[in-house]
């Protein structure tokens, strides 16, 4: 099954997503903050909101997945220490791009 089949699977078919996961070796965890259970291959920025929560605070850099439903309420955070964040995957470029908007990285 492809990704853009996958888009076709609701989001409330957790069965189907569980099958899916399992069969492409995808993770399937709760996700930490509601405990919602979610796959790999679920786990993304949506509308530009990050899909990670720094729990560890002795590791900054560690970052861990949050579900779909959370990530669209905005509960993701960006990595500790970093402002103005610009992401590249495909679904923030794509957004960026209907919207007009120019992304400029720097180092």
């Amino acid at each position: 099954m492809s990704n853009a089949a996958l888009l076709c699977i609701p989001e409330r078919w957790r069965l189907a997503h569980l099958n899916y996961a399992a069969a492409h070796g995808y993770f399937w965890i709760p996700c930490p903050l509601c405990g919602y259970e979610f796959g790999g291959h679920e786990w993304r920025h949506i509308d530009g909101k990050r899909a990670e929560v720094y729990l560890n605070p002795a590791e900054p850099a560690t970052g861990t997945a949050i579900c779909p439903p959370c990530t669209r309420a905005g509960k993701g955070e960006e990595p500790p220490g970093v402002t103005d964040l610009i992401c590249f995957c495909a679904e923030c470029v794509r957004r960026r791009d209907r919207n007009g908007i120019k992304a400029e990285w720097a180092p």
